[in-house]
């Protein structure tokens, strides 16, 4: 960020804690008359990481100063979007009423603001975080998660906001200490197009959940690999991972429970059908096994267990389905569905597992 003003002010705040005048400020040297030079570090250049510049207007915030008031007022302010990407929630702010972000946040969802909030749970302290963010959930209109790492990243460590066309972004924790404490800076930046940017960040981490899938269904995916001659089939939705599911195939149920399955189909049209466990949102697809060097397969069924993006390993047959006359082929009852059936689009891949 470019702005001598800001500069100036953050200089004069950095000169103000420097001084020893106060009485809080010591020389190191005074309190470590011991301590001795380290020695000589290697400095390499860093290679710039610039990426596109924006004009935006800037507000500094501090804590102890004025953080926790800033971050009252400035989401009592949200009329459109309220997104809040925090690494640590304090008990004593994580109420659903009174003084509180969280109850701030609350209001806001219930004035119609889409409010998200996402909650790191990677650390030590997750099981409490997860409480956090069920009581949120159960109680209030926030759409509320917690995340343990992602594409790139093993922390949330972020302590920011999108507020509107504004974002919130700097050291300022959820925590008591934080706000009334510590010596921590933000810095409100106000400008559409780094607000989009940030909003577009937000929601990729905020990634596929029960809210996303409430909002625009689920989307089934069935690829075919090449196993040895015989086509391998993978099934997937995109839903939580940490959810269960009830999956259906041509009409009859199949006791894998996760959101990626792995099995061999026999040869011929096929439907699937899966619901999200304890809800009624569904979806349905309908796919096509071709016959492949005169075999089309022994129909065997099989669970895949899964870890990160990829299929790790293969568990024992769990079913073996029949080939089926046409006659006998179900389509989905009149339960509710997100989508009609479609016909699914797939490839064959070489190898019998897809990474």
């Amino acid at each position: 960020m470019e702005c001598q003003e800001y500069a100036r002010y953050m200089e004069d705040v950095f000169e103000n804690d420097f001084t020893t005048v106060w009485g809080d400020v010591r020389p190191f040297n005074d309190l470590y008359p011991d301590s001795r030079p380290y020695g000589t570090l290697p400095f390499v250049e860093p290679r710039s990481g610039l990426g596109d510049g924006f004009e935006a207007r800037v507000r500094p915030v501090l804590s102890p100063d004025n953080s926790f008031d800033s971050l009252r007022g400035i989401i009592s302010g949200a009329e459109e979007r309220l997104y809040a990407e925090q690494m640590d929630l304090g008990g004593s702010l994580s109420s659903v009423s009174g003084e509180t972000p969280v109850a701030w946040l609350s209001q806001a969802s219930s004035r119609g603001v889409d409010t998200k909030f996402i909650l790191d749970s990677s650390q030590s302290d997750s099981g409490t975080h997860r409480t956090y963010v069920n009581l949120i959930s159960s109680t209030t209109s926030v759409q509320a998660v917690n995340v343990n790492g992602g594409d790139g990243f093993s922390l949330i460590h972020n302590k920011g906001l999108v507020i509107d066309d504004q974002v919130w972004i700097g050291s300022v924790n959820w925590t008591d200490t934080s706000f009334m404490n510590n010596r921590e800076s933000a810095v409100i930046i106000e400008s559409r197009e780094v607000s989009d940017l940030f909003a577009e960040l937000f929601l990729k981490d905020f990634g596929v959940n029960v809210y996303t899938v409430e909002e625009r269904g689920m989307d089934i995916t069935v690829r075919v690999a090449d196993a040895g001659g015989r086509p391998m089939m993978v099934l997937s939705v995109d839903a939580p991972a940490d959810h269960e599911y009830v999956w259906t195939v041509d009409g009859e149920k199949v006791p894998f429970t996760g959101n990626v399955a792995l099995g061999e189909m026999s040869a011929g049209t096929h439907m699937v059908t899966v619901t999200m466990a304890d809800t009624e949102i569904s979806a349905s697809a309908e796919f096509v096994i071709p016959e492949r060097n005169g075999s089309g397969g022994n129909g065997m069924l099989l669970p895949a267990l899964l870890c990160g993006m990829g299929v790790l390993a293969l568990g024992v047959v769990v079913a073996v389905f029949r080939d089926r006359q046409e006659a006998r082929r179900r389509r989905p009852s009149s339960r509710q569905v997100f989508a009609p059936p479609r016909r699914v689009t797939y490839s064959f891949r070489s190898g019998g597992r897809r990474r």
